[in-house]
């Protein structure tokens, strides 16, 4: 899909959002040197079905940013029943001697049993508090590009140092999966603000967004391709998967990143000046919550669209966090057979990726209406799984949940960008797209 995208504006590739005091910027005010050639030829390097034909040259840097990170959001499914395992160990408690009773087991205080929401919870509260301020850097510095390098880096690094998992070391790991929830959210901070140029109209960027999340499955059915045969012919137990999963991506996103960032994406001036008063430090607080009451004030159907987005983005995380941790605890279910149901909703993802597109297009069916029926499909899901979810007698049923899991969630994430992007006000992309960000993370701790 992406080798023959096609933008249906002549020139709209060309446009770069303006600052708040009128200066517009184009692709002539942007810093060109040789690089830019260079970017072109590279382009034949890319798989045609993450290279964008007569389209920004952002879009393939994109495609190409979600296939890499995709594989590191994989390598959490694998690592998550390891930690939960290594915890369970630790407090003593051993759940397969009979008459074991490992419900009130302690470790550090919780049971071992929260460690996976713990992690999700703590990330998700101090990236809450520091994203303002990375999109305040984002937004009012030309360091856009630096920001989604040097955190793609710092990836890298931190899931390489993650493959020392282990008895001794389940702990630290676990800190370094905090780290790198919050390193994941400010490196997407810098590709929203990318995402957000590609095009003004609502249904270019609902193309692009699907495309997107196109790829990102394709990247995780690969990555399971590859981890799953050789976690079976090692004979590995959780902990094993979890490393041969984080050797896996360290590798990938290790040779995808450099690859991305330097070729694919131009540096960008700051898109508006620190407001008179304010600091750095400061402005970025401080603009969230006016832009909020400003919203509430003017634009009330645009709150309303943005408590919706932060409730649906806290519930499809949890399918993760407290998913994974479901099928461990209740389900008996190994590392393997997890990867197996995440699989299953990767698979699922991709249809309903297109679904989403499809109505996108339908001039009688609005981003909004669109959302609707998403989110009220994955609802009715959700409560059907508690209800019918009840123990390993049941884990044939979770591969028939994680069906419908992943229609939803590849139908809910480019259509809630896209619907965002629609109501957002003119030359106020980069910002909204901060806040977009923020109303994500907002409450994923619940």
């Amino acid at each position: 899909a992406g080798g023959h995208f096609v933008h249906s504006k002549e020139g709209e590739q060309k446009e770069i959002l303006g600052m708040k005091d009128n200066v517009t910027f184009t692709d002539s005010n942007v810093r060109e040197d040789s690089s830019s050639n260079s970017c072109e030829k590279m382009k034949r390097y890319v798989p045609s079905f993450m290279r964008f034909e007569n389209s920004p040259i952002e879009a393939t840097g994109l495609a190409i940013d979600i296939f890499a990170r995709s594989t590191i959001s994989m390598s959490s499914m694998f690592i998550g029943p390891a930690l939960l395992q290594l915890a369970t160990d630790a407090s003593n408690c051993n759940v397969d001697e009979e008459g074991e009773d490992c419900s009130n087991a302690r470790i550090y205080g919780f049971r071992p049993s929260s460690l996976l929401s713990n992690i999700a919870i703590l990330s998700g509260l101090l990236s809450a508090v520091a994203l303002p301020f990375v999109g305040a850097v984002v937004d009012h510095t030309p360091h856009r590009r630096s920001v989604g390098a040097y955190t793609a880096a710092s990836i890298v690094v931190v899931k390489a140092t993650e493959i020392v998992v282990g008895p001794h070391t389940w702990l630290f790991v676990s800190f370094l999966q905090v780290v790198t929830g919050l390193l994941f959210n400010f490196h997407i901070t810098s590709t929203y603000a990318y995402t957000s140029e590609l095009s003004k109209d609502a249904t270019t960027q609902a193309v692009y967004n699907s495309t997107f999340f196109t790829i990102m499955f394709v990247s995780t059915l690969i990555f399971l391709f590859m981890v799953v045969p050789l976690s079976n012919f090692l004979n590995t137990d959780d902990v094993g998967t979890a490393r041969i999963a984080l050797a896996l991506t360290s590798i990938i996103s290790t040779a995808l990143f450099p690859f991305c960032w330097k070729y694919f994406f131009r540096e960008r001036p700051a898109l508006s000046r620190i407001p008179s008063g304010m600091s750095l430090a400061t402005c970025g607080f401080r603009k969230v919550f006016q832009t909020f009451r400003r919203i509430q004030r003017l634009f009330p159907a645009m709150m309303r669209f943005m408590v919706a987005v932060a409730l649906g983005e806290a519930a499809s995380s949890a399918i993760a966090t407290i998913g994974t941790t479901y099928m461990k605890e209740v389900q008996d279910m190994n590392a393997n057979e997890i990867a197996l149901v995440f699989f299953v909703v990767l698979v699922s993802g991709i249809p309903g990726s297109q679904i989403g597109a499809y109505l996108a297009k339908k001039r009688s069916w609005n981003p909004i209406h669109n959302l609707m029926l998403c989110n009220s499909v994955f609802a009715v899901s959700c409560w059907l799984a508690g209800s019918m979810l009840k123990g390993p007698q049941d884990k044939t049923l979770s591969y028939g949940f994680g069906v419908v899991w992943g229609v939803c969630l590849g139908w809910l994430f480019p259509i809630e960008l896209s619907g965002f992007v629609s109501l957002m006000e003119k030359d106020q992309e980069a910002e909204m797209m901060g806040i977009f960000l923020f109303l994500s993370q907002i409450l994923v701790w619940l």
